[in-house]
């Protein structure tokens, strides 16, 4: 399980940090990657002191990534989570799902703008650890969810955010500017 994001609440990682320990105990087989800058290790240090080293190896803290090996981890999770309290358009999301991933965010600013609940991800409310864990365990326990999941989001991101699709939709922005009636300016 792919985390990706700057370790600051606004990115919701402590409501992570709260559900991983439960999702473990449910899903022994999981892992997770927290990926991003944790200025200080302070939540890394935080989670470190509160757990078990059963739980501590099923937990890599990888600090900030980006280019090939940022990709790399998106090739080779097998979903992403996401808990933020505000996005203003959730690149993350549609990162994941770029690369034909399920993914697992909140319905805060511009994320339910990316995934649309149930069909390409789970959309769950901020600040709700229990439900966050629900969400996780949901998509772990089921490999055929998660590639359904993975396929709608990767068709679904390429429908929307495609070069093509950005041109056509910035034409038909502009040539509805141009047909607007004047009101006599």
């Amino acid at each position: 399980v792919l985390f990706v994001g700057r370790f600051e609440l606004r990115k919701g990682i402590d409501v992570l940090l709260e559900a991983i320990p439960k999702a473990i105990k449910q899903c022994p087989n999981l892992k997770f990657r927290l990926v991003g800058p944790d200025p200080q290790n302070s939540y890394q240090k935080s989670f470190e002191t509160k757990h078990t080293a059963s739980i501590l190896k099923k937990v890599l803290f990888l600090g900030e990534k980006t280019g090939e090996p940022l990709e790399e981890e998106y090739r080779n999770c097998d979903f992403l989570v996401a808990p933020s309290r505000y996005e203003s358009f959730g690149l993350i999301f549609a990162e994941a799902m770029s690369f034909g991933k399920a993914v697992i965010g909140t319905r805060a600013g511009g994320i339910p703008e990316v995934v649309q609940d149930g069909e390409t991800g789970i959309l769950c409310p901020p600040d709700a650890p229990g439900i966050l864990t629900d969400a996780i365990v949901q998509l772990a326990s089921s490999a055929s969810r998660r590639e359904e999941m993975g396929r709608e989001g990767r068709k679904s991101v390429i429908n929307k955010f495609s070069l093509s699709n950005l041109i056509r939709e910035t034409e038909k922005y502009y040539q509805n500017l141009v047909n607007r009636p004047q009101n006599g300016n």
